[in-house]
């Protein structure tokens, strides 16, 4: 099965996620490869939280949006 790539996250950039009902600003912090289903692109995000650590999870490249547009073609 054969994987069009569209768009790759890279570390640093900002991006926007929903996190239960808002939407959240995230920071890449790590490339897991095209490791998703169908060769989906994971990233590790980090996200500020007031009360505690920061929270980081990996979530597939297709459920964020960049932030201004910053979209990186392969």
């Amino acid at each position: 099965m054969a994987v069009t790539v569209t768009y790759r996250y890279r570390v640093g950039d900002r991006v926007k996620l929903k996190l239960g009902a808002h939407d959240v600003v995230a920071t890449v912090i790590e490339d897991r490869g095209l490791l998703g289903p169908g060769g989906q692109q994971l990233v590790r995000v980090s996200v500020p939280a007031e009360a505690s650590d920061d929270l980081e999870f990996e979530v597939s490249a297709s459920m964020v949006e960049p932030i201004q547009g910053r979209v990186r073609l392969r």
